[in-house]
């Protein structure tokens, strides 16, 4: 008797399994739609923060954003730790001249991996008065070979920095007219500081 009941099928039972394996397809679906969504339309956000990838549903791959939206350098790392790739809603060059005022403003900024971290720069030097450096400053993962590309290509005394402290020393021995800053050594706020003072002593 007793192993009768124990092999008697429980349809309650049956029915609470039946209706969370449907819960789980509709959720696997809305995932996907939501995967499928962040990749096709562009997130209105005009600034990508860490807070935006966080709050992305599902586990998407792609996102797209808005041809003119800024991505903070920690919201990129946060969906490079989550295998997300950021592109842009259309197909821009990569490399931008970020002078807004070619004609007056002689200052370029340029950082052709992560282009949004040039826009920040210009806006802290902006708020902190800081309108005109004089010369080229390069923000760049690879310091070294870009150093190597504007001296032997472009013939500019182009100098690598890792450190502020550096910058009297290279401003009284070379003065460069392009300042390649190691981005791998610095955090963005470090380099709006060189910048600031790149510009004291130009």
């Amino acid at each position: 008797m007793n192993q009768l009941a124990t092999n008697t099928i429980d349809p309650a039972r049956i029915a609470a399994i039946v209706r969370e394996v449907i819960a789980r397809i509709k959720q696997s679906n809305l995932s996907a739609n939501l995967q499928t969504d962040t990749a096709t339309n562009p997130l209105p956000d005009k600034i990508i923060t860490v807070a935006t990838i966080e709050s992305l549903s599902g586990s998407p791959c792609d996102v797209t954003i808005d041809s003119k939206a800024v991505v903070t350098p920690a919201a990129r790392d946060e969906a490079k730790l989550r295998g997300i790739t950021i592109r842009r809603s259309d197909a821009q060059p990569s490399t931008q001249n970020f002078n807004t005022e070619p004609s007056t403003q002689p200052t370029e900024i340029v950082d052709v991996s992560q282009p949004e971290r040039a826009v920040s720069m210009l806006a802290q030097l902006a708020r902190r008065g800081i309108s005109s450096i004089g010369c080229k400053i390069v923000l760049s993962e690879t310091p070294a070979a870009d150093v190597f590309r504007f001296c032997h290509n472009e013939n500019q005394r182009a100098v690598m920095l890792t450190s502020i402290s550096d910058i009297p020393r290279f401003a009284g021995e070379l003065q460069p007219t392009v300042w390649v800053l190691d981005m791998k050594r610095m955090n963005l706020m470090t380099a709006v500081n060189a910048a600031v003072q790149i510009a004291q002593k130009s």
